[in-house]
């Protein structure tokens, strides 16, 4: 088994930052704030260095809370923070796309991992599915998401006794299919999800149609969920992109005691590039609510709704 013991501690560590930076926030201290929240970035880094998808997405995940502590600085009140302070949590933001915390090699990684924990090996690529499989598919990860508690279990073990591990591909027909599952969601992975193009992608899975739904089951269960995964990356590098135009914003209205009437007016002294849309491609919506700027997406719908926050697909939330 592979274990991951960093994260649970780094977890807790990301949530003492927090509870201090909110801290700092309440005690009008920017100084502690910005070191809290580099803290909080270094910790995320630190969680994604393990090239498996999990330990990207926690540190998608924790990066996404010092996020949260940034925009409640924009949000408060925001004139006790200098200026300095402000490029400290601008350039906090400005790292690139977070699409970097997940590691491209991590499908891979695990895939080879449920081979080895699953089958057998003759020495020569080969070899053919254990009752090993049983423990893997009645995991948390699993069970339950697929079906319901116990029943992906019951039902892949009575396929098995039923008809012998000749029921699901041997040990090479399933590297073969799992390495070309895996080009898919490096593909998906790096390709934002306004540019995929399902035409170029159903051909990865078209081997598996010789396969029983059982089979086919096997394979999907190997490969990291790519859609939700570039979702979140999606996500969180729109919240990203736009606190670094918040910033650009409140310093411009610093300097000329108004709200910028377009984010095109920031450019080049307070921002290099507009904020862009990363569903779309286009630049992102901004407009003055209530007296306080506001810049959103549209969002994995694409439907403009004005701001509002959008649920998850692949988590309802």
């Amino acid at each position: 088994d592979i274990h991951l013991p960093h994260l649970g501690p780094l977890r807790v560590t990301a949530r003492l930052l927090i509870a201090d930076a909110y801290r700092a926030l309440g005690r009008d201290d920017p100084d502690l704030l910005c070191k809290d929240i580099e803290a909080i970035c270094g910790v995320a880094d630190h969680a994604s260095e393990i090239k498996f998808s999990i330990c990207g997405l926690v540190g998608l995940q924790i990066r996404n809370t010092a996020y949260g502590v940034i925009n409640d600085v924009l949000f408060s009140d925001s004139d006790k923070f200098e200026d300095r302070h402000l490029e400290i949590l601008f350039d906090v933001l400005d790292t690139g796309s977070d699409l970097r915390l997940i590691s491209l090699d991590s499908g891979s990684y695990e895939g080879l991992d449920l081979i080895q924990r699953i089958y057998t090996d003759d020495g020569r690529g080969g070899g053919h599915l254990t009752p090993a499989l049983f423990p893997v598919i009645g995991s948390e990860e699993t069970d339950g998401w697929l079906f319901g508690e116990g029943l992906l279990q019951r039902v892949m073990a009575s396929a098995y006794l039923a008809g012998g591990a000749s029921e699901f591909p041997n040990r090479a027909e399933f590297t073969r299919l799992a390495d070309s599952a895996y080009r898919r969601y490096e593909h998906d992975l790096i390709t934002p999800k306004r540019q995929h193009v399902e035409s170029g992608q159903a051909n990865e899975w078209d081997d598996l149609e010789q396969y029983s739904e059982l089979a086919q089951i096997l394979i999907i269960i190997a490969v990291p969920n790519h859609e939700g995964i570039r979702w979140s990356i999606d996500r969180s590098d729109g919240i990203r992109v736009a606190l670094m135009a918040g910033i650009a914003l409140e310093r411009y209205r610093r300097d000329h005691g108004v709200w910028v009437e377009s984010l095109e007016q920031l450019m080049p002294t307070y921002l290099t590039a507009l904020p862009v849309d990363p569903f779309t491609g286009k630049p992102a919506f901004y407009k003055i609510v209530n007296g306080h700027p506001l810049i959103y997406s549209v969002g994995a719908d694409r439907d403009d709704d004005g701001g509002s926050i959008p649920i998850n697909p692949h988590t309802g939330k």
